[in-house]
C-alpha cells in the first residue's frame, strides 16, 4: 500500500477534527496545528508537494475540490 500524501493527510485529519474524535494519546479532542507548531508541515513540505503534485482527469489538479464544491467542469 502506497503511503498517502501531504494533502491527503491533511483532508484525513481535517475530516477527523470535524467529527470530534478524540486524541489517544491525550484524550482530548483532536485539533489542528497551528502554523510553525512543531510536526505541523512547513512550507518546505507543501513545496515539495506541489512537485509530485498528478493532475486528475481534465487537467486540474484540484478538480476534486472544485467538484466537492458544487462548480461543474467540462
Amino acid at each position: 500500500m502506497a503511503k498517502q500524501g501531504l494533502y491527503a493527510n491533511i483532508h484525513d485529519k481535517q475530516a477527523r477534527v470535524a467529527a470530534g474524535a478524540i486524541d489517544p494519546d491525550t484524550g482530548k479532542k483532536e485539533k489542528m496545528r497551528k502554523k510553525g507548531a512543531k510536526g505541523a508541515p512547513s512550507a518546505g513540505d507543501f513545496k515539495d508537494a506541489a512537485k509530485t503534485a498528478k493532475k486528475a482527469e481534465g487537467g486540474h489538479i484540484n478538480q476534486h475540490k472544485r467538484l466537492a464544491m458544487g462548480e461543474t467542469i467540462l
